[in-house]
Order: structure tokens, then sequence, then C-alpha cells
């Protein structure tokens, strides 16, 4: 006898499954150097005020894609450095989906620790704005992952922040 089972998103569960061997995966992985370089930004926004780290957000996504021509729709994928940076307790950082797409945002307190899955879940083109808390995280330079899952491919980019007391 067949039973019927629920429908579930394929995209949504890759999503979870990536999102739970980014956690666990650390195992077999040699561990980078630790985190260095921020750039520095103010509390009204993402531009920089400061020293800019050049390692953070490459690569940039999806430039190549035509205009949408729809308001709030951006004409390319992107992350915007995340402010304010230093940070004291939580921060915001803005990003772009030209497509729909399913995307993962980690915070990592150590190179190889997952501390924090900020998001998982599949969002419809346009821009967002994204709060991170650091409550609980001892100070010093977190990286912030921000993921973009495209079976049978992923996209991944950086970001690193300065915690402070």
């Amino acid at each position: 006898m067949l039973t019927k089972r629920p429908y579930v998103p394929t995209i949504a569960a890759f999503s979870i499954v990536l999102a739970l061997l980014l956690v666990s995966c650390k195992d077999n992985v040699v561990d980078p150097p630790p985190f260095s370089g921020i750039t520095e930004t103010g509390i009204v926004g993402p531009e920089p005020i400061g020293s800019v780290d050049p390692d953070d957000w490459r690569p940039i996504f999806d430039c190549a894609s035509p205009d949408t021509g729809e308001i709030g729709v951006p004409s390319c994928t992107r992350v915007y450095p995340a402010y304010p940076n230093p940070s004291v307790g939580t921060c915001m950082f803005a990003f772009g989906l030209a497509t729909p797409d399913s995307v993962v945002i980690t915070l990592n307190d150590q190179p190889s620790h997952v501390a924090k899955v900020v998001l998982v879940r599949t969002l419809a083109a346009g821009m967002y704005a994204q709060h991170i808390d650091f409550a609980g995280l001892k100070p010093g330079i977190c990286r912030l992952y921000f993921s973009i899952i495209r079976p049978p491919t992923a996209f991944s980019t950086y970001r690193d922040i300065q915690v402070n007391e």
C-alpha cells in the first residue's frame, strides 16, 4: 500500500542539509590562519570610513546579469559591508539578490567554528537588510559567510567584523 508523503521543496531541503554540513564538517578541515583585517564603517551605513580590507566580499556574484528593470531589484547580486564595524552587540549588513536564491549566512568566531547560523532561507529577488546579534561571542574578529545555493553549484563570500565589548 502506498502512503502519501508531504512535499518538501528540493531547494529548501538542500539548503538545510548544506547548512548542517557547514556546521559539522570541521573535523576534516585544516585550520586556516586566524581572521585579520576589517573594513571600518560607521553607524549610518556601509560606506567605508577608515581602513578597507581588500580581501572582504570576494567574489561579487552575477555582475554580468542583465538589468531586471524592476524597482527594488538589483541587476547584480552583491553583499555590502557590515555596519558599524567595529561593533558592540549588534550590526547590520545589506545584500541584493538579482534573482530568487537560497541564501545561507553563518558567523564564525574561529576559522573552523560556526558560532551562529544567521539565516537559511530561499528569498525573492530584491534588497535585504540583515541584523546580526553578537550575544554570547567573545570580543575579537568574527567572519560572516554569505552563500548562495544554486544546485548543482554554490557561491560564497565573507566579511570580517570586529566585535568589541
